[in-house]
């Protein structure tokens, strides 16, 4: 059961930091929405960042005026975090799998 509790409080964390980022009010109903579609919309929106991120670059690169130095370097981070803590959560559930696996019945 901890393993159970662990995975869910780092599926819930992913959630609400990504929520934060792209200000959604969705809430998930867990009976209503496979585990798939849930990691589905993590990956998507961790490849969102990574998307504004290249674009802010780009824009700064050709010289665009509404873009500055330090919006470039704030998308780069929020895209780098979003992608180390998605490569985290994804690193606990195979380790939390693995380990039910395992388990002697």
């Amino acid at each position: 059961m901890n393993i159970n509790n662990k995975i869910l409080d780092t599926m819930h964390l992913l959630k609400s930091n990504l929520d934060l980022e792209f200000n959604t009010d969705t809430q998930y109903n867990l009976r209503s929405k496979s585990f798939l579609s849930i990691f589905s919309e993590s990956i998507k929106k961790i490849n969102a960042l990574e998307a504004r991120s290249e674009n802010t670059s780009k824009k700064f690169e050709l010289g665009s005026r509404d873009v500055e130095l330090h919006d470039v370097v704030l998308d780069m981070q929020k895209a780098s975090i979003a992608l180390h803590f998605g490569i985290q959560a994804t690193n606990k559930l195979i380790g939390a799998y693995q380990e039910i696996m395992n388990m002697n019945i």
